[in-house]
């Protein structure tokens, strides 16, 4: 029942040319597979897999969201975040849960993602301007959000 309802929320955002937000756990082949049937966009939001679903992922032309786990001591995420490409991600809280480090523990809110932000350009070896210029765009590409800042 649940693949069917997602595959119908699938269609209303391939319908109406809006973005989707697609929160997987345990279940990322059947929803990649799921996804593949459908021409539309969104984010794999608090993304938490390896290399290969996140090139999966990025080929059917979605972003992939980093939250606060990239700032967790043994992240699987900060090593994988390496050899994502920064166009295709986007900053994110999951607030109020998935707060990043040094908050962990304390209710999540989105003045934090900027440890996030912090600790990508860290595993990417790139500064932090940039990652906030980029994923800002990001951002606006993926919502269509049209402003006239920089």
């Amino acid at each position: 029942m649940q693949k069917e309802v997602f595959k119908r929320q699938l269609k209303i955002s391939e319908d109406k040319n809006l973005p989707v937000i697609i929160h997987t756990r345990d279940s990322i082949d059947d929803t990649i597979e799921i996804v593949q049937n459908f021409n539309t966009r969104g984010v794999f939001h608090a993304f938490n897999y390896g290399l290969e679903n996140a090139k999966k992922i990025i080929d059917l032309g979605f972003y992939i969201g980093i939250g606060g786990v990239v700032t967790y001591r043994n992240s699987r995420i900060y090593k994988t975040v390496k050899d994502i490409p920064i166009e295709r991600i986007l900053l994110e809280t999951d607030a109020p849960y998935l707060t990043p480090y040094p908050h962990r523990g304390k209710r999540n809110e989105p003045a934090y993602t900027v440890y996030i932000l912090k600790k990508i350009a860290e595993a990417k070896s790139i500064p932090i301007e940039e990652v906030a210029k980029t994923t800002y765009k990001n951002t606006k590409d993926l919502f269509g959000i049209k402003t006239h800042l920089k």
